[in-house]
C-alpha cells in the first residue's frame, strides 16, 4: 500500500457480522488486473483501500465505486465495474448454496517500496 494514512476510530469497516472492524490504515493499492486465466487485464490504482488486520478476506465495495462514478455491469458469467478506459472484472465465480460470490485476481504491482505495505504511514 502506498499514501497512507493511520485509521482514526471512525473508520471502521461494517462487515457480515455487522459490527465494526478498526481499520489500522487507509491507502492506495496499485494492481495489475489479471483474468481467472491469467491474461493480463491492465493496471489500476485501488484508492482509499482500508486495512483490517482482523479480516480473513479482502472485500472489495462495488458500492464505493460506483459513488465514485464508476459504472457496475454483470450477468451469470461476470460483474464489472467500469471508469473510461479502466474496466475491473470479477469474472471468478464460486457458487454457493444460495447464489455465488464473483471474486477477482490481481498481482500487487511492486512500486519501489521494497514490499513493505506499512511504509511512510502518516498520522
Amino acid at each position: 500500500m502506498c499514501n497512507l494514512v493511520k485509521g482514526q476510530d471512525k473508520d471502521k469497516i461494517t462487515m457480515g457480522q455487522g459490527d465494526g472492524s478498526h481499520v489500522s490504515v487507509l491507502g492506495n493499492i496499485p494492481v495489475d488486473l489479471v483474468s481467472r486465466h491469467g491474461e493480463p487485464k491492465g493496471t489500476v490504482t485501488l484508492k482509499g483501500v482500508s486495512h483490517v488486520p482482523n479480516a480473513n478476506f479482502n472485500l472489495f465495495s462495488l458500492t464505493k465505486r460506483m459513488r465514485k462514478g464508476w459504472q457496475l455491469g454483470g450477468n451469470k458469467k461476470s460483474i464489472w465495474l467500469k471508469e473510461g478506459e479502466h474496466r475491473i472484472d470479477f469474472d471468478i465465480v464460486i457458487p454457493t448454496r444460495k447464489g455465488a460470490l464473483y471474486c477477482m485476481y490481481h498481482k500487487r504491482t511492486m512500486n519501489g517500496n521494497g514490499g513493505n505495505k506499512f511504509k511512510n504511514v502518516r498520522r
